[in-house]
């Protein structure tokens, strides 16, 4: 059984240096669970885009397309 998924983050103007780290880290984790519970998992595409706000200057929005494929 497959199930496509979209995770999404949004980081502000403050928070905006973590970007990188929050990815990869939610990333890790997820790929740790392989062999558990998920017996693939696959990002099929990451987009980042950024936008104005009235009350912050920016927000990235990172939006991660993965698969799950279950025993």
């Amino acid at each position: 059984m497959a199930r496509k998924h979209l995770k999404t983050f949004m980081f502000y103007d403050e928070d905006s240096y973590h970007v990188d780290k929050d990815i990869n880290s939610w990333l890790d984790d997820k790929a740790g669970q392989i062999g558990k519970t998920i017996a693939r998992f696959e990002v099929l595409d990451i987009k980042l885009s950024t936008s104005n706000s009235k009350e912050y200057e920016y927000i990235v929005v990172a939006m991660i397309i993965y698969t799950e494929l279950r025993l």
